[in-house]
C-alpha cells in the first residue's frame, strides 16, 4: 500500500462502501443497538460475563463527535474502582464480522487524557489488554501513551503485534493527539499488504506509523470483542470513540 489509507469517505452510502461488514456509529444508545451495516452491538449490562470480577459494567454516555454533526460514546460517571476492567459495548460473534486471513479498522477517537497506570490505565477502542475473555483482537491506547493493535490476544503463541515505524517498540507513540480527535486505520492481510512486504499496519490521520511482517496468527477470531471499554477507577470521561467501520477487504 502506498501513500494515504483510502478508507471510504464517512459521507459516502454504506452501499457504497466495497467490503464493509460492519458500521456502527456509536451516536446513541438507538445507534449502538441498531448497526447501519451488519450486526447489532450490544450494551455490556445484558453480559454475564461483565458482572464477574474483575470485570464490571461501564455506565455509557455520549458527547459530541469528530464533527459539530456526529456523537460519540464515552464512559460515563459511575461506581468505578481501581482495577476494575470496565466493559461498554461489545460485539458477541466477531467471526461472523471479522475475517482472520484480511480487513480493516477505521474509527475516529479521542483521548481526553494520557492513561495512568490503576487510574485510567486502558481505553479499549477494539478489543484491548484486560478484555473479557474470548478477544482475539485488540485497538486500545495505553501506558505508556501508546496506541496498540495486534492479533491473536488470546493465544500468545501466535499474537502479532504493532511495532512503531519510528521507534521499533510496540505501539505507536500517541505525541501530541492527546485531546484531539483523530483518524486509526488498522489494517491487517496475512499474505501481505499490497506490495509492502507487511501484514499488520497502524495509521494515523492518514500516516503509516506502525507495522508487523509476521503472518502466523490465529484463525480465530474469539467469541467477545470489547468496545469503548475501560480499565481503573477514574475512568469516566477519559477518551470518546465514533464512527466505526470494519471492512473484511484492504484499503
Amino acid at each position: 500500500m502506498v501513500g494515504l489509507v483510502a478508507v471510504p469517505a464517512a459521507n459516502a452510502a454504506p452501499h457504497q462502501q466495497s467490503g464493509l461488514v460492519l458500521f456502527n456509529t456509536l451516536g446513541s444508545r438507538n445507534a449502538v443497538l441498531h448497526s447501519k451495516v451488519g450486526p447489532d452491538l450490544q450494551f455490556c449490562s445484558g453480559h454475564e460475563g461483565c458482572h464477574k470480577a474483575p470485570n464490571g459494567v461501564a455506565v455509557p454516555a455520549w458527547v459530541q463527535g469528530h464533527t459539530p454533526a456526529a456523537h460519540a460514546i464515552t464512559i460515563g460517571p459511575g461506581s468505578y474502582h481501581a482495577l476494575e476492567r470496565e466493559q461498554n459495548v461489545l460485539l458477541t460473534d466477531p467471526a461472523a464480522v471479522l475475517d482472520s486471513d484480511q480487513g480493516t479498522i477505521s474509527v475516529w477517537f479521542k483521548a481526553n487524557a494520557a492513561p495512568v497506570a490503576n487510574q485510567y490505565g486502558v481505553y479499549r477502542i477494539f478489543g484491548g489488554a484486560f478484555g473479557l475473555p474470548g478477544e482475539a483482537m485488540a485497538l486500545y491506547a495505553s501506558v505508556p501513551r501508546r496506541l496498540f493493535f495486534d492479533i491473536g490476544i488470546n493465544d500468545s503463541a501466535t499474537q502479532v503485534v504493532v511495532n512503531s515505524i519510528k521507534d521499533g517498540q510496540p505501539g505507536v507513540a500517541m505525541g501530541d493527539h492527546i485531546g484531539k480527535w483523530i483518524h486509526i486505520v488498522a489494517v491487517w492481510n496475512r499474505n501481505g499488504i499490497g506490495t509492502s512486504g507487511q501484514t499488520l499496519q497502524l495509521w494515523i490521520n492518514g500516516s503509516e506509523k506502525g507495522a508487523a511482517t509476521a503472518s502466523g496468527w490465529t484463525t480465530d477470531m474469539g467469541t467477545v470483542l470489547d468496545i469503548a471499554g475501560g480499565n481503573d477507577g477514574d475512568i469516566a470521561g477519559k477518551f470518546d470513540e465514533g464512527q466505526l467501520r470494519v471492512y473484511n477487504t484492504n484499503p
